[in-house]
């Protein structure tokens, strides 16, 4: 989730008052060429971006944005052109206030690998502005930029699949089950559908593929979660975006465990799925699926 702010002061008025970080997202344009990247494995999940970063102590977003853009691109004479518009970024538990700066280049190569900090491979290349596709938010102020270079354009922002993922407990134990086309351990996820609310998607999606009649689900937080790899068991080229909501239903079930024939969705219905309670400290959940076990674990103990 993005939210922008009327101006850079306001953004960093409200990272003091709250204990923020702040970041800097670097538009680097080449006439009418934007630099994006991506990043080598084993970072699948980091998508299409541009350089980016944290600001260090005393640093302007100026300062800050010239030296990311040299660490991530290795590239230097960079012009600064502008600050674009800020903004407040949540995916999961990060909170973090992004300052985007436009800067400008006459770098000759339009693809490189530059090799940063011992570890990060970066590929980098320009793309047309028209055409580019990021992930993450970072595409928020593209309209700015293209405003300032004198494009009339419309951006289309990468394909994401609003979701639920469920997590549904019985005192200290949390159901997951196998048997999912995707493989690995999962819990009761899906799409939110047309019309519906993500607590009515949760509802149903645990109705379809664990056949539990529940209600009263609690909001844990939102994601945003990006993929590009292979299927874990049979290989093939798998890559999708989604904006995930996270529920939790705490009940009470008599059974350990159970299979169920999923009733509805397009890749899972009439695959059977094989439930079971596992221990919350033990429980192992692929695909990422994870990410607020932690505020799962407070919320019980509370």
């Amino acid at each position: 989730m993005f939210t922008k702010f009327p101006n850079l002061e306001t953004a960093q008025a409200n990272a003091k008052q709250n204990g923020i970080r702040e970041r800097v997202v670097c538009y680097i344009t080449r006439g009418l060429d934007l630099l994006v990247f991506e990043h080598g494995l084993p970072y699948p999940t980091a998508g299409i971006q541009v350089p980016a970063g944290g600001l260090e102590v005393g640093e302007s977003i100026f300062e800050a944005a010239t030296r990311e853009a040299f660490e991530e691109t290795g590239l230097t004479g960079l012009e600064v052109k502008q600050d674009l518009g800020s903004g407040l970024f949540e995916s999961g538990t990060r909170r973090e206030i992004w300052h985007f700066v436009w800067l400008q280049t006459q770098e000759a190569k339009n693809i490189w690998e530059h090799f940063a900090e011992g570890k990060y491979t970066f590929f980098c290349r320009f793309e047309p502005l028209e055409q580019v596709i990021l992930h993450y938010h970072m595409d928020a102020m593209l309209p700015e930029l293209a405003q300032q270079l004198g494009l009339e354009t419309q951006f289309s922002r990468a394909s994401i699949r609003p979701c639920v993922i469920c997590y549904i407990t019985r005192g200290q134990e949390i159901l997951t089950f196998s048997g999912h086309p995707d493989g690995g351990m999962g819990v009761p996820a899906g799409g939110i559908e047309v019309g519906e609310t993500s607590p009515e998607a949760a509802i149903r999606e645990i109705l379809e593929e664990s056949g539990l009649t529940l209600d009263n689900p609690v909001f844990l937080g939102q994601q945003d979660y990006y993929f590009k790899g292979t299927h874990p068991e049979n290989g093939t080229p798998l890559e999708f975006y989604e904006d995930r909501y996270y529920y939790w239903f705490a009940i009470h079930e008599p059974r350990d465990s159970w299979d169920w024939v999923v009733s509805d969705g397009v890749d899972d219905k009439g695959k059977v799925f094989k439930h079971t309670f596992v221990s919350l400290e033990q429980a192992r959940i692929d695909w990422d699926m994870d990410e607020f076990i932690g505020e799962l674990r407070e919320k019980i103990q509370s």
